[in-house]
C-alpha cells in the first residue's frame, strides 16, 4: 500500500532520481496515479484549510518521473489534478522568494529562492508531447510549486536550497527562543543557527554543540538531523 515518504526516516528512498515513464498506460503507472491523487486528497482532508499544490512519484515510494500539479484550466469538467509525466524544465527567467512546505517534509516551512518563469514541457497518458511546439511557461507561484516537484523526481528537497527555515505554527519573523544552560529562556532577535535565521551560513558540522531554538523544535524532525540524516543517506 502507498504512503507519503517522511524525511529523514526515507531520507533514501527520496534521495533516488526517477526514471522516465516508458508506458503510461501499464498497469502499475495507471495505479501510481491513482495513488497520487488519493493520497493528496487525503492529505487535504486530514488538513482543512490547507492545500496540496503537488506530488511527485517519487514521494510515494514510486521511483518515476510522473508528477501532478493543481489543474489551472478554466473548463469545469477538467480533472482537479493535471498529470505530467517525463517533465523537462527547459529555461528560467527571473528569481524569487519562494515559502514552501511539503507533505515529505512534516513540521517546517522554509524560505528558498525560485524562478520568477520557468519553461517546460511535459507528455500526456498517451505520450503526446505538450504543448506540441515551443515551451509550457509557468508564473510567480505556478512556477515555484512545479520547479519543487521536478526537483523531487532527481531526488532534491526544498530545505537543499533553504536560506531560512521555520517551524511550521511561527512566523519566520519570530524571534528565537534560546534556552540557556541555567534554563531560562533568552531572546535573540538576530535568530538562531539552529532554525538557520542566519540566512543558512553557518552549516552545522558533526559534534558541533548548538543552542536549542523552541522556535524549531518538532520531535519528528530537526535540521541538523536532516543534515546528518542526509549524509548516511548518501
Amino acid at each position: 500500500m502507498n504512503r507519503i515518504l517522511t524525511y529523514p526516516q526515507d531520507a533514501a528512498l527520496l534521495r533516488r532520481k526517477a526514471k522516465r515513464v516508458k508506458n503510461p498506460q501499464e498497469t502499475k503507472v495507471i495505479l501510481a496515479v491513482q495513488a497520487m491523487k488519493r493520497l493528496a486528497d487525503e492529505w487535504e482532508q486530514q488538513n482543512p484549510g490547507r492545500v496540496c499544490a503537488g506530488l511527485a512519484a517519487t514521494q510515494i515510494n514510486v521511483p518515476l518521473r510522473i508528477v501532478i500539479v493543481r489543474n489551472q484550466s478554466d473548463n469545469p469538467k477538467s480533472d482537479k489534478w493535471l498529470v505530467m509525466y517525463n517533465p523537462v524544465f527547459n529555461d528560467s527567467y527571473g528569481l524569487q522568494d519562494s515559502e514552501e512546505g511539503c507533505l515529505s517534509l512534516p513540521g517546517i516551512s522554509w524560505m528558498t529562492l525560485r524562478p520568477e518563469r520557468s519553461a517546460f514541457h511535459f507528455y500526456d497518458q498517451n505520450l503526446k508531447r505538450f504543448p506540441e511546439v515551443g515551451e509550457y511557461e509557468a508564473v510567480g507561484e505556478s512556477s515555484a510549486v512545479i520547479c519543487h516537484e521536478l526537483d523531487h523526481l532527481n531526488g532534491v528537497l526544498g530545505i537543499d536550497s533553504a536560506f531560512k527555515i521555520w517551524r511550521t505554527g511561527t512566523k519566520p519573523t519570530d524571534p528565537c527562543r534560546m534556552v540557556g544552560e541555567d534554563g531560562t529562556t533568552e531572546i535573540d532577535d538576530e535568530g538562531c543557527v539552529r532554525c538557520l535565521n542566519h540566512l543558512g551560513k553557518f552549516i552545522p558540522q558533526e559534534g558541533d554543540e548548538l543552542p536549542v531554538c523552541e522556535n524549531f523544535r518538532p520531535a519528528e524532525i530537526d535540521k541538523h538531523e536532516l543534515l546528518k540524516g542526509d549524509a548516511e543517506a548518501e
